[in-house]
């Protein structure tokens, strides 16, 4: 039998109406079709919030039963409601319930027909209701409590309801989700919501990208930046801010970047000033660090001063005790005495670091700056990626990197960059699709890939030194090697300028980084008399393993292999395949490193290649910037490679082979 919705009004009419204590209501396993657990916890909360604040509103259906007990066949959600109220107190378990008793016969059908009847409210009514609550005279707090939830979603719901009326009603006909309305409502601006939505790609409606473009504008509390200015310094600056009310960890969004960036500057000039009274040439601010602007820029470099007794006697101290404690983990790793020698260990392991770090700390406190040195030299104050300061110091301009003469009088200058400069790209080739530049920028990228990862590599260093000296030594005379791919410039020509001139933004990659890192160790550790009558019997005093790790360095900072066009094999090969070198450890293709410099018609053969066809469609009817960006979310995080970023195929050995 088919129950229309009538019928089923008739019925519910013609049902007798009572009022019975809710400890006679039990929930119907026979008429009841929805199951008891279909309702989550939260839900059932704000129900019976609701039900305490305003009264039950909507009848149970029910069947009575032997000795004045009644089974509920339809309202179960509402009864389980009930029933938390009872349980927490605040009804009595005989609480009065306004029923409907309808004959068993027909329980199971108006049980069905009330849930297939009922048409849930939408949301967008929800939002609007929540609001002319408030409207009202009710406080947020009140409508919270009446409904069970907290006043942050009261606020949360209320804000959604002020989004846009022309986006609501597309919310209400199901064309936008509610992810997106909640990023559409973190704004107030009802024209700048609708301009976002409509710059949002139809094959591209994900929260997340709807989020950058309303904030392509606005700074992050989150980024670098301002974690160095600090918010609380922005707004007592007069700086407008924007909080994001669905925003899980309190995002705060600056209005005014401009404002920020002065903020951040005048903080590094302060720095910059304290430098300048402690003798330095010359101070630059940069809020990142642009390694192309100072590659021409020479380094000086600081003196290591000798110990004191005191120094000299602690040093002495942290030695016996770094090796009696490796002593004692050694018995203790042999013992193998269980949970409480793991311990122990973990105890030592700390120790152990305490006076590695101590060490440190007093090696840094050994270089020292003569003033002649600083008087011609200067520095560079900038952030790093956390938002702390990082000094350069020592920078030698190319017109003055000659130390004065006693006596000069060096004019001390602050200059503040007002940013970084915009690196220029020349356009690619269309038919090859790099352009001379791009290449070199990639092979570049390789290069430092090769040196990085042979910092840790002393071995290979020093098998693929030998190599090209034997070579060079029992085959000088064999035509098949006067013209072979060397890896290594012998007369250990630094490639480390060369490196920076090729790379496009230099200061994002992370292989050169180390590299600089790692010059900047060395350079302090070395002795300050560089002839070979000091250095070889400084290198003959040191550990061998310390030797061979400054032979990797050297060796390092002088492999090349840069290229304008892609040969077939290129140079860094015998280095990378004997490191097992993987250029995505160290690149990947992004607007920035790669497509925005290579034609709009290679950059959908990328994605239809990497990606599939179908999403490599819409980018030929995008805007150059837009496609490029849209490229490198497609590739995020699929490992892809440019050719010459790839390396050639392992050669097998001709014995391997047979």
């Amino acid at each position: 039998m088919k129950l229309s919705k009538q019928q089923f009004a008739a019925l519910v009419a013609d049902a007798p109406r009572l009022t019975v204590p809710y400890n006679t209501l039990t929930l119907s396993s026979t008429y009841q079709v929805r199951p008891s657990s279909d309702a989550p916890h939260m839900e059932l909360a704000e129900l019976a919030a609701s039900i305490k604040a305003v009264g039950l509103l909507q009848n149970l259906m029910v069947v009575a039963c032997a000795k004045d007990r009644y089974e509920v066949c339809a309202g179960g959600r509402r009864w389980r409601a009930m029933g938390q109220l009872v349980a927490a107190g605040d009804w009595p378990s005989n609480y009065p319930v306004s029923v409907l008793v309808v004959p068993p016969e027909q329980a199971l059908l108006i049980s069905l027909a009330e849930n297939r009847h009922h048409v849930p409210m939408h949301p967008a009514d929800e939002f609007a209701g929540f609001a002319r609550l408030i409207e009202q005279g009710r406080s947020v707090e009140e409508v919270a409590a009446c409904f069970g939830v907290s006043p942050l979603v009261v606020t949360r719901r209320m804000k959604l309801g002020q989004v846009s009326p022309v986006l609501m009603a597309l919310y209400r006909e199901g064309g936008i989700d509610l992810a997106l309305m909640m990023v559409l409502a973190s704004v107030d601006d009802h024209q700048r919501q609708e301009q976002a939505w409509q710059a949002l790609p139809e094959w591209n409606r994900r929260a997340d990208y709807l989020r950058v473009l309303l904030t392509q504008e606005e700074v992050a509390s989150t980024e670098a930046l301002v974690r160095f200015v600090t918010l609380r310094a922005y707004e007592q600056a007069g700086g407008d801010v924007r909080h994001d009310l669905f925003s899980d960890d309190g995002t705060v969004y600056l209005q005014d970047r401009a404002l920020l960036e002065r903020l951040a500057h005048a903080q590094l000039a302060l720095t910059a000033e304290q430098l300048l009274a402690e003798g330095w040439g010359w101070a630059e601010t940069q809020l990142r660090f642009d390694y192309d602007t100072y590659r021409q820029h020479g380094r000086a470099r600081p003196q290591r001063r000798d110990l004191t007794p005191e120094e000299a006697q602690r040093a002495d101290d942290r030695l016996q005790a770094l090796e009696a404690l490796a002593t004692q983990r050694e018995a203790l790793e042999e013992d193998e005495g269980g949970d409480d020698d793991d311990a122990v260990c973990a105890q030592i392991d700390t120790e152990i670091e305490r006076l590695e770090a101590e060490d440190a700390a007093q090696e840094q406190a050994r270089r020292v700056w003569m003033d002649e040195v600083k008087a011609s030299a200067g520095c560079v104050v900038s952030l790093d990626g956390d938002g702390g300061v990082v000094i350069r110091q020592g920078l030698l301009r190319p017109t003055a990197a000659v130390v004065p003469a006693a006596g000069a009088d060096p004019v001390p200058d602050i200059t503040v960059d007002g940013g970084d400069a915009a690196l220029g790209a020349a356009l690619p080739d269309p038919a090859e699709g790099h352009s001379k530049a791009l290449t070199r920028c990639l092979t570049a990228h390789r290069v430092a890939a090769v040196q990085a990862e042979l910092l840790h590599r002393p071995e290979v260093a020093l098998a693929v030194l030998t190599a090209q000296l034997t070579q060079a030594l029992f085959a000088r005379q064999d035509y098949r090697y006067g013209s072979g791919l060397a890896p290594l410039a012998l007369q250990v020509d630094d490639s480390h300028h060369a490196l920076l001139a090729a790379l496009e933004g230099s200061e994002h990659s992370v292989a050169l980084q180390a590299v600089e890192a790692a010059y900047e160790d060395w350079q302090a550790q070395l002795p300050d008399d560089m002839g070979l009558a000091t250095l070889v019997p400084w290198l003959l005093a040191q550990p061998q393993e310390h030797v061979l790790r400054l032979l990797a360095f050297v060796l390092a900072r002088s492999v090349q292999g840069i290229y304008s066009d892609a040969p077939e094999e290129q140079a860094t090969e015998v280095l990378a395949q004997a490191l097992g070198l993987d250029m995505r450890h160290w690149w990947q293709a992004t607007a920035q490193t790669y497509f925005k410099h290579i034609p709009k018609q290679r950059i959908v053969a990328v994605v239809s290649e990497v990606v599939d066809a179908r999403s490599a469609c819409p980018l030929e009817g995008m805007k150059k910037e837009g496609c490029a960006q849209r490229a490198e979310q497609l590739l995020a995080g699929r490992g892809w490679l440019p050719p010459v970023l790839r390396g050639a195929t392992p050669r097998v050995m001709a014995s391997e082979a047979m």
